[in-house]
């Protein structure tokens, strides 16, 4: 009976020191917390998509292998790219670090491959937004430009006659 006692208080034991964390900087969250996002415009927009992955992750409490489902990654997937959609086409940095990041989805797979769950690159990787137009829009008029080549072309000849009468 007391063997018994003992395998029962190991187990229950391991299972409590498996805590399902995500270390994003130097910030560590629980699974359940991923989506607590401050009231926001992101929030509101992406309400549909983020309420049924919050449900879903904190469903799984601590559970490895429902929080490493595929069906559980690919509605925190569709949260995050949501938010990153709606950051991105409003050009506004985020209200928190976990809305729209990809850092808190490698976090994530980086969880589940510590709890033996493999995950597919893809099934974490946000995509970029439809209107993303990089980091800066750098275009010049066709006025522009041909104002820019006059004054290169000036520069340039005028430094030539310089050095060419030596």
């Amino acid at each position: 009976m007391a063997v018994f006692f003992y395998i029962l208080l190991s187990l229950l034991a391991g299972r409590g020191s498996a805590v399902f964390n995500l270390t994003v900087g130097n910030q560590v969250f629980l699974a359940g917390n991923i989506l607590d996002i401050p009231s926001s415009g992101v929030q509101s927009a992406c309400s549909t998509n983020c309420s049924t992955a919050d449900a879903t992750l904190k469903g799984c409490q601590d559970d490895s292998a429902c929080l490493c489902r595929n069906n559980t990654i690919s509605s925190l997937l569709a949260c995050e790219q949501c938010m990153f959609d709606f950051l991105v086409t409003r050009f506004q940095e985020a209200p928190d670090p976990k809305a729209g990041s990809q850092a808190v989805l490698d976090a994530y797979a980086a969880a589940c491959q510590a709890a033996n769950q493999t995950l597919t690159p893809r099934s974490t990787s946000l995509l970029l937004a439809p209107n993303w137009n990089g980091p800066e829009d750098t275009s010049l008029s066709t006025g522009g430009a041909a104002v820019v080549v006059t004054i290169g072309g000036l520069l340039g000849v005028s430094a030539l006659y310089l050095l060419w009468n030596l």
